[in-house]
């Protein structure tokens, strides 16, 4: 369970991916939401795969530089798709980590660790905040469908041998309140 938090800073790891930026987005959404929480996105490294590009500049997001971060100025952090050893800072402490991938971590070290295996991290947040997703109107389109392209990409379609029963269930619902032509968009930018 997040609780509420009045400044919350979400990490990404240094490359940022569609499976870590629709991750973000949905945790960032869900505490602007729930708690009426600020809510920042940082990331360390260049956002370097054109569709990852695309999806930033189609779905106007904005993210902030790990450069610009201050620890004192955050009541809570998360990182999502990745843990502290690969956002870019040295000696970072978060609070809590959202992760798909197998992390060998003290789970005693934080408020929330969720590290199930399954194909995407977007699939561990949208279970996370699905009770809040009938809230989602037409000018928050972008969460559900960041988080749709982010399983998209990291399930290969769903195809991949990692994808899940929990992944086609998160696919499902997603689907419905994601834009699929803003999806195509992002496949087919030049």
């Amino acid at each position: 369970q997040l609780n509420k938090k009045d400044k919350v800073a979400i990490f990404m790891h240094k490359t940022p991916d569609a499976d870590t930026i629709g991750s973000a987005l949905g945790l960032a959404w869900y505490f602007q939401v729930k708690n009426n929480s600020e809510c920042d996105i940082f990331y360390g490294g260049e956002l370097s795969h054109p569709e990852n590009k695309a999806m930033v500049n189609l779905l106007d997001l904005k993210f902030k530089k790990i450069e610009g971060f201050k620890e004192d100025g955050y009541d809570y952090s998360v990182c999502v798709d990745c843990t502290e050893s690969n956002v870019g800072v040295d000696n970072l402490k978060v609070d809590s980590i959202i992760d798909h991938h197998n992390i060998e971590v003290d789970a005693d070290e934080y408020d929330l660790l969720i590290n199930e295996d399954v194909g995407s991290c977007c699939t561990l947040v949208y279970e996370l905040i699905s009770d809040t997703l009938d809230d989602i109107n037409e000018s928050d389109q972008q969460v559900p469908t960041a988080m749709l392209f982010g399983i998209i990409k990291d399930t290969r379609h769903l195809l991949s041998d990692n994808s899940t029963e929990r992944d086609f269930a998160a696919y499902r619902a997603l689907s419905k309140l994601g834009n699929k032509k803003k999806i195509s968009d992002i496949q087919s930018y030049p």
